[in-house]
């Protein structure tokens, strides 16, 4: 979700796309339009959005993170040493702390040797804080 609670972003992982869709006050999503399409190589996975309202995108078999501003341009990437990422979450007191999940499903054998890391976690500070997790009680769903 964008900062604002206006936009809520989905990954169209085997589409290497992610649209953006608006949020109205009772909590539905219309006007479905496409955001992002992704660059080369891998695909889309696991996102998160800083204070900015900055997208940061996980790149399975990619390598990286991408990041984007609110508008869909590609402002920043961070490269791993494993090819398949999952998913970048914020955290610590300050969000300004960053968790990348990665993943060694789908390696052969040769590139798992090659990547002793996969599967591993990752982190690194950012300079933008991310965004409190939303939460939501079953309770609501009724």
């Amino acid at each position: 979700m964008s900062p604002d609670g206006k936009t809520l972003y989905h990954t169209d992982t085997l589409g290497k796309k992610i649209y953006a869709f608006d949020v109205l006050p009772d909590g539905t999503a219309t006007r479905k339009r496409l955001f992002i399409v992704t660059q080369a190589p891998g695909h889309p996975d696991g996102m998160a959005v800083d204070a900015d309202g900055g997208i940061w995108v996980a790149m399975f078999r990619g390598a990286r993170i991408d990041r984007y501003n609110p508008a869909g341009e590609l402002v920043g990437t961070i490269a791993f040493p494993v090819s398949n990422i999952t998913k970048l979450a914020f955290g610590g007191a300050d969000l300004r702390s960053a968790f990348v999940t990665t993943a060694w499903k789908g390696l052969s054998e040769d590139e798992r040797a090659r990547e002793p890391l996969a599967g591993g976690l990752f982190t690194f500070r950012t300079d933008t804080p991310g965004l409190a997790q939303h939460t939501i009680s079953l309770q609501d769903i009724v």
